[in-house]
């Protein structure tokens, strides 16, 4: 009867040990998308809170409070807004709003329009947000065309990449 405690004991520190090492996985997800209901190109982005916040601390920001104070997820959504850009291959890059942001209890959302509807499939990202805080960060970004999903993976230092 003793060795059931410890099994029980050793499954859930194997199960709290996968979670740690989910976590560590620093990962944010990211959609683009023309919004036929707007006519304007959509930016959602979708970091972890529990990431953001690290984040924040690792910044140099001594008191930030993402999950409940509007301001400092703003000031999150201006960094994500300064490090991600669009740019159509062979062109300038496109002016994108930021307009808003909000948390959910377990994201972080980030949301940025282009004015206007365009031709995602030359689209060409670049995208450093929390790349220069944790090396290992992966920032999927996926392209919503109009008969599919076209995903571009930022990893190991990548800072652009385009639609093929």
């Amino acid at each position: 009867m003793n060795r059931l405690p410890r099994q029980l004991a050793g499954l859930a520190l194997l199960l709290c040990a996968g979670l740690a090492w989910s976590h560590e996985q620093k990962a944010a997800v990211t959609t683009v998308e023309n919004n036929p209901r707007t006519g304007n190109v959509e930016v959602i982005h979708r970091f972890l809170l529990h990431d953001v916040e690290h984040a924040a601390r690792d910044l140099g920001w001594s008191s930030s409070d993402l999950l409940s104070n509007p301001e400092d997820q703003a000031r999150f959504a201006a960094y994500v807004a300064s490090r991600f850009a669009l740019t159509l291959r062979g062109g300038g890059p496109l002016a994108l709003e930021l307009v808003g942001q909000e948390a959910d209890g377990r994201y972080l959302w980030v949301y940025q329009e282009h004015d206007g509807e365009l031709d995602l499939s030359s689209l060409v990202v670049n995208n450093t947000v929390l790349s220069a805080i944790w090396p290992e960060q992966h920032h999927m970004v996926n392209v919503k065309l109009a008969d599919e999903v076209r995903s571009l993976l930022f990893t190991g230092g990548t800072t652009r990449l385009a639609m093929d």
